[in-house]
C-alpha cells in the first residue's frame, strides 16, 4: 500500500477511477453506475455501481486486515461516500462513518423513478394511444452535477441521467399499458421534469386528409379577423372543419392546411381543395370519419383518412394547375373578336406579376412568372364575356383579368386596351391532386 491515501491501489481503469470518484464525491449505486455505463455487459446502472462498490471492499479487506499503511483511512473516507458494503467493512474494523448524501441526485433518483412511471400512467388515462416515446426535459440540477463529476473524471464512458431515465421509464410505461416505444411519429410525448419532479403528457396531433367544396361566396378559407378585431365573413371553411372534428378527436383545435387557398369572394367547385386538418391535442386518435359533411351552408366536405406529419408538407408544397371559370364585365363592350384575340394572345404565354397590390401588406414584392396553359372564352352579352382557363399555380387570375395596374403583363386589359373588371371567379377543379 502506497504512503498517500490518495494514490488508487488499483491499477485496473474501472476500479482506479472509480475510488479516485468515491473520494471526491459522494455517490449512490446507480449514479455511481452511471459513470462506467459501457463495462459489464447485461448489467442496470444499480447492478453496475454496486458491483463496483462490492469489488472496492473486497480488495480493501485484506489491506485493512494486514494493517496496510493509510488503508484505514482510505476505506473510512470511500466508506462515507460509497455506502454498502464499504461501511459494513469499515465499522467491523471499528471505524465509525456517516454515509453521505450522493452528490449528483441527493439519493433521491431511487424514488424518482418509480413515481415518475405512477404520474405518468395516471395521466395517460382517458388518452387513446397506440404507441409512446419518453423525453426528459433539459437543464435540471441533477444533469448540472453530473457534468461537474464527469468533468473531474474526464471519462467516455459514462451514460447521462437524463438517457437513464427515459429508457427506465419508457420501459416500465411498455410494461404497464402493453405499448410499444414510437420515436419517429409517437401518439404521445411523455415528458419528464426531474427537478419538480412532475410529468407532462404531449398527445401528438392526428392529422386528417380531406377535401372542401365551396359553393358559396364570401366564404374564407380560414377566419379573417380584422383589425378592429371583428370577424370579416360569418363563415369560413377552418370552423366548418372544427365542427365536424372536434366531437369525434376530442382535441384543442383543428389548424387547417390547405393546397393553396382562393379568394373568399371564389367559390371552389368540382372534387373540391385538398387539405391536412391537424387537430391538437387529441384524446381520440382514430374515430369513425364522416365521408362527406355538408352541415355548414355552402360547405361540403369530405374525409379520406388519417394523414402523417409529412402529408402536410407534400400538400402545402404542391403546385398543381389549376381550372378556373371568369365573368368578365368590358367597359367599352366586348366583342366575339375581342375574345379570339385574348384566346390567342394568352394561351401558352408566360406571364409576369408582380406582387398584387391588394396582397402587399402580408407579402413581400416579388416578381413570379407563372404560364396560361389553355384559354378559350365567348360573348355573354355587349358587355361580358365568359372565360375558362388552365393556369400553373400561384398565377393570381384576378390580375391576369384586370391588370393590376400594369402589374401584371399581359393580361386581359391590357390587350384589349380597356378595364376591365372580374365579376365572378370560380375555380373548377385542382388538378394533378
Amino acid at each position: 500500500m502506497r504512503d498517500s491515501p490518495k494514490t488508487s491501489v488499483f491499477s485496473g481503469e474501472v476500479l482506479a477511477n472509480a475510488e479516485r470518484v468515491l473520494r471526491r464525491f459522494p455517490l449512490c449505486d446507480r449514479c455511481l453506475g452511471r459513470l462506467f455505463a459501457r463495462y459489464g455487459y447485461a448489467m442496470s446502472n444499480l447492478s453496475r455501481g454496486r458491483a463496483i462498490k462490492t469489488a472496492l471492499a473486497m480488495a480493501y479487506h485484506p489491506l485493512v486486515e494486514r494493517g496496510e499503511e493509510g488503508a484505514r483511512d482510505a476505506l473510512a473516507e470511500l466508506a462515507r461516500n460509497a455506502g454498502y458494503p464499504l461501511t459494513e467493512l469499515a465499522r467491523y474494523y471499528g471505524i465509525g462513518v456517516e454515509k453521505r448524501p450522493c452528490y449528483i441526485c441527493g439519493n433521491r433518483i431511487e424514488f424518482i423513478i418509480p413515481d415518475l412511471v405512477k404520474k405518468a400512467a395516471e395521466r395517460l388515462k382517458g388518452i387513446e394511444f397506440s404507441s409512446l416515446v419518453v423525453g426528459v426535459k433539459q437543464g435540471s440540477l441533477i444533469e448540472m452535477r453530473e457534468r461537474e463529476v464527469i468533468e473531474y473524471l474526464n471519462t467516455d464512458s459514462w451514460e447521462e441521467v437524463r438517457r437513464e431515465v427515459r429508457r427506465e421509464v419508457g420501459k416500465a410505461l411498455q410494461r404497464l399499458t402493453g405499448v410499444p416505444a414510437e420515436f419517429r411519429e409517437p401518439d404521445v410525448v411523455v415528458l419528464l421534469d426531474l427537478d419538480k419532479q412532475d410529468v407532462e403528457v404531449l398527445p401528438q396531433p392526428v392529422y386528417v386528409r380531406g377535401r372542401y367544396v365551396k359553393g358559396g361566396r364570401m366564404i374564407s378559407q380560414l377566419p379573417w379577423i380584422t383589425r378592429e378585431g371583428l370577424l370579416k365573413y360569418s363563415r369560413n371553411i377552418t370552423d366548418a372543419v372544427r365542427k365536424v372534428l372536434m366531437p369525434l378527436f376530442y382535441g384543442d383545435d383543428v389548424v387547417l392546411h390547405a393546397a393553396g387557398r382562393e379568394d373568399a369572394d371564389a367559390r371552389m367547385l368540382g372534387w373540391g381543395r385538398p387539405f391536412i386538418a391537424e387537430i391538437t391535442s387529441p384524446r381520440r386518435r382514430r374515430p369513425a370519419l364522416p365521408e362527406r359533411a355538408g352541415e355548414y351552408p355552402w360547405i361540403v366536405l369530405s374525409f379520406e383518412g388519417l394523414a402523417r406529419h409529412s402529408d402536410v408538407t407534400r400538400v402545402k408544397t404542391s403546385r398543381p394547375m389549376k381550372a378556373y371559370r371568369v365573368i368578365a364585365l368590358v367597359h367599352g363592350g366586348v366583342s366575339e373578336e375581342d375574345v379570339k384575340e385574348v384566346e390567342e394572345r394568352l394561351k401558352g404565354t408566360v406571364v409576369k406579376q408582380l406582387t398584387p397590390k391588394r396582397v402587399l401588406r402580408r407579402k413581400k414584392e416579388y416578381l413570379r412568372e407563372r404560364r396560361v396553359v389553355n384559354i378559350r372564352g365567348r360573348v355573354l352579352g355587349g358587355y361580358v364575356a365568359e372565360f375558362f382557363l388552365v393556369v400553373e399555380s400561384g398565377l393570381y387570375v384576378k390580375e391576369l383579368f384586370h391588370g393590376d395596374e400594369g402589374r401584371t403583363e399581359p393580361s386581359v386589359a391590357s390587350i384589349l386596351g380597356r378595364e376591365v373588371e372580374v365579376l365572378f371567379l370560380d375555380v373548377l377543379e385542382v388538378l394533378g391532386e
